[in-house]
């Protein structure tokens, strides 16, 4: 769109006139810095960093971030990563780390606009690679956009706010219903509290005594293909929060045994990550996954009680098991050590009981749930029609 073509108020400006790129490197060992955002910790489409890391958790270098400037993950850009730092901290190398030019944009206003749909079809567009797309900000500074003047951003600044304020209501109703259904899951899961109609007795369980577990395969970069009809191959990519997705999806073309493709209910479980947070992280595979295969930093475990199971694998003494078992150079945990895990259980009944109650508490998550979903749709949608000047 030429300049003469522009409604009143707004011009084409490239990325790099808007956005500066800031790429101060930091040994995690050396830094008196005490928090460390990776991509993990990121949530798509917030800009608010709810959880994070500290420098002792990884190695190698990292950028460093000051209060109030962009992380934005510029690998595999389409899981829509990008959030304002809320203190002075490091961040993972996946990340660029921007700020706004206050010359030609209003600094609140760059976060929004990065948010969008034209930002971020656009960032997709312009990555590079096939497992593991990656930006170059010298590619991306070069990116032209319609782009609002600074009293035009002034004013949708206070429709963006709004919208955001409610987002932020929504989010908080749900993490706020979540710390309640993690304290009672683990009140009843540990036998601290239960049921009427629970009077069985507990007792110290291996997990390789209820199921077993499937190992990760390696696969040949020769047998990574695009091609949906061939294995779906799950990652770690595969698990968010607690629940299994797709989207980010890579398949295999080979022979694949029988007994060590997924099976509806299988428990997904990452065995190896960078990310000490992303390790021991589980999912319950659903009918979209059925049949397929999965890494070698990835385990399976199948089990008739995977649904008491899973629920475990959610509780504060499976994650202290975890963290016990960790490698000592490498985020990672081994087949033989998982099927060690050891926890005190009840009878089969107990186990049903528990497992009915507890699903209670994920029907009313998954409704908050959709609800943030909802809001954050709503926002896309009012930044997709102001940037594309129907409002």
């Amino acid at each position: 769109m030429s300049e003469q073509q522009l409604p009143e108020g707004w011009q084409m400006v490239k990325f790099g006139d808007i956005a500066k790129h800031i790429s101060k490197r930091v040994e995690p060992s050396e830094t008196e810095l005490e928090v460390y955002v990776g991509l993990e910790h990121l949530d798509p489409d917030s800009l608010k960093i709810k959880r994070h890391g500290v420098p002792s958790d990884v190695s190698g270098q990292k950028l460093l971030v000051k209060k109030d400037q962009i992380i934005f993950g510029k690998r595999r850009a389409y899981q829509r990563k990008v959030a304002v730092a809320d203190w002075d901290c490091i961040c993972s190398a996946h990340a660029m780390v921007l700020e706004a030019n206050s010359i030609n944009v209003v600094p609140e206003f760059l976060p929004f606009f990065m948010q969008s749909d034209v930002f971020m079809d656009r960032a997709v567009a312009v990555s590079e690679g096939s497992l593991s797309p990656t930006i170059k900000w010298k590619v991306l500074a070069e990116q032209e956009f319609c782009f609002p003047s600074k009293d035009i951003q002034k004013d949708l600044i206070k429709l963006l706010f709004s919208v955001e304020k409610a987002l932020t209501l929504a989010s908080d109703a749900r993490d706020s219903f979540e710390k309640l259904r993690i304290v009672t899951a683990n009140d009843y899961l540990s036998g601290k509290k239960r049921l009427p109609g629970a009077n069985g007795t507990w007792k110290s369980t291996k997990l390789k005594e209820i199921g077993v577990f499937k190992s990760g395969l390696t696969y040949s970069p020769d047998d990574v293909t695009n091609n949906k009809r061939d294995l779906l191959v799950l990652r770690s990519s595969n698990i968010k929060g607690r629940d299994f997705v797709l989207g980010d999806n890579v398949y295999v073309n080979c022979t694949v045994p029988i007994e060590s493709q997924a099976r509806v209910n299988d428990i997904l479980i990452c065995v190896r990550n960078g990310s000490k947070h992303l390790i021991g992280k589980t999912a319950l595979i659903t009918e979209q996954a059925k049949y397929a295969t999965h890494g070698a930093f990835m385990s399976l475990f199948r089990t008739e009680d995977y649904r008491f199971v899973f629920h475990l694998f959610q509780s504060i003494e499976y994650r202290k098991q975890v963290l016990r078992n960790l490698g000592a150079t490498i985020n990672s945990i081994n087949g033989k050590d998982l099927a060690n895990f050891k926890f005190m259980m009840p009878d089969k009944k107990e186990r049903g009981l528990i497992s009915d109650f507890l699903e209670q508490f994920d029907i009313t998550s998954n409704v908050l749930t959709q609800k943030v979903s909802d809001a954050h749709e709503v926002k896309r949608l009012l930044l997709t029609r102001v940037l594309n000047r129907e409002l």
